[in-house]
């Protein structure tokens, strides 16, 4: 079946082709999108000096950092950070996704235009209860019944699992969550993080979710 699968928090694997991640991501038999800071401990994306990743990799901006959720910055400083970000990603040669999760779930839409405008046209929300931070009040009731709503022209799409939460969890238990997902009549996004990939756990239930729904 078909599903999306999408890693937050990127930066470290994006310097070394060594990292566990891009290794990991490489090897994957369905396609990944990685959404990217624009700066960390290792630098900016300016320093990055070649794409040493497969073409069923897609890259989309996450934030300016992992201190600084997009939600806390006033429209122009996002769009500021994302076109550096999309800038190194055309000089890197990364092919840009469609859709992205904005750090801490951030609910740009004041950016819907933006966005359009850059082939961006799903932004993926929280999976927490809530369902939504900052969409207003009326599109709740649509985000749980269908998963997914629509405002100022932007797809917002729930996201539906976060692969570490499964850890610790029985086989059978990841099964049932699996079938739930599958069986809900909504979009399915599958999402992790670079630093929770770092765990050989996380990725081996990784390989584990991606096989069950591909199959399922």
């Amino acid at each position: 079946m078909d599903f999306h699968f999408s890693v937050d928090d990127v930066f470290d694997s994006l310097f070394d082709k060594e990292h566990p991640v891009v290794e990991f991501v490489n090897e994957l038999e369905y396609p990944v999108d990685l959404y990217c800071f624009y700066q960390g401990d290792k630098g900016t994306l300016c320093d990055i000096t070649d794409n040493h990743f497969n073409g069923h990799v897609e890259f989309n901006v996450h934030g300016l950092d992992k201190e600084t959720p997009p939600y806390s910055q006033i429209p122009e400083e996002q769009k500021s950070v994302f076109n550096d970000i999309y800038y190194e990603f055309h000089r890197i040669g990364y092919k840009k996704s469609n859709q992205t999760r904005l750090h801490y779930f951030s609910e740009s839409y004041e950016l819907s235009d933006y966005f359009l405008e850059r082939g961006v046209d799903t932004l993926y929300t929280t999976d927490k209860p809530a369902l939504l931070w900052r969409l207003p009040i009326e599109l709740k009731e649509t985000m749980s019944e269908s998963g997914q709503c629509k405002h100022q022209g932007l797809n917002f799409v729930r996201t539906s699992l976060r692969i570490e939460n499964l850890v610790g969890l029985a086989s059978y238990e990841i099964a049932d969550t699996l079938v739930e997902l599958a069986t809900s009549n909504k979009p399915i996004s599958v999402m992790t993080h670079e630093y929770e990939l770092m765990r050989p756990q996380v990725r081996e239930l990784t390989n584990y979710v991606i096989k069950f729904l591909k199959d399922i």
